[in-house]
């Protein structure tokens, strides 16, 4: 088992895709540390995550706020993600190690979601398995999932289709697809998992929650 000391989290709103209300983007800068996060208050992730469990599952919680606050952009309402993937060495496409390799609960849309956003044309959740492929531009709009309000519960898997287990200075990378504009990336909560003795163990890895594309350092 590996230990999971502590968390940063870092916004990287210029990725390679244009997003939710589909413009072009371009990639815009360095990326930067944005600060250490805290669970529970006070607590550190040191305190709060269990340094003898290996974290495999990462869990994605849509923000109900998106219908409000952006709409239901296209019949692609909420954070549409496009994949998660598990970097070690590096942030970049050869620094993966694992992706979302199995699907392992999707909630149902809550229902003010699905009166106020019907339609969803991205309602398949297996586009978020695998590595980062989403298009979304020029007339094509493929590979990613709209949440519309829902959580979505993944495996880490690697190549062979094995579990892995997050370890310290990986990155967990989720694409949610937007067009670099802070009114179009929409916001999304990361929590990991552990098995217990017979569920999944939660445990929250932000405490302000994620846009865009998020990167998280395991440190």
């Amino acid at each position: 088992m590996k230990k999971l000391v502590s968390l940063l989290s870092v916004l990287v709103m210029g990725v390679a895709f244009s997003g939710c209300d589909f413009g072009s983007d371009d990639n815009g800068g360095d990326d930067t540390i944005a600060g250490q996060d805290t669970v529970g208050g006070e607590d550190t992730a040191q305190d709060v995550l269990v340094a003898e469990e290996g974290y495999t599952y990462v869990r994605i919680i849509d923000d109900l706020a998106n219908v409000v606050d952006v709409g239901c952009q296209a019949g692609n309402p909420g954070a549409d993600i496009d994949a998660i993937e598990l970097m070690r060495g590096g942030q970049d496409a050869a620094s993966v190690v694992a992706t979302a390799g199995d699907i392992v609960d999707v909630s149902d849309v809550p229902e003010a979601n699905a009166t106020a956003c019907a339609a969803n044309d991205k309602d398949d959740p297996s586009e978020v398995l695998g590595v980062a492929d989403g298009v979304a531009g020029d007339g094509t709009f493929t590979g990613y999932f709209s949440l519309n309000g829902r959580t979505l519960d993944v495996q880490l898997w690697d190549a062979t289709d094995a579990p892995v287990e997050m370890t310290v200075g990986d990155f967990l990378h989720v694409v949610e697809m937007h067009n670099n504009t802070p009114e179009s990336a929409e916001n999304y909560t990361i929590m990991v998992g552990y098995m217990g003795d017979t569920d999944v163990v939660w445990q929250d890895l932000t405490t302000e929650g994620s846009t865009g594309e998020t990167f998280v350092e395991i440190l």
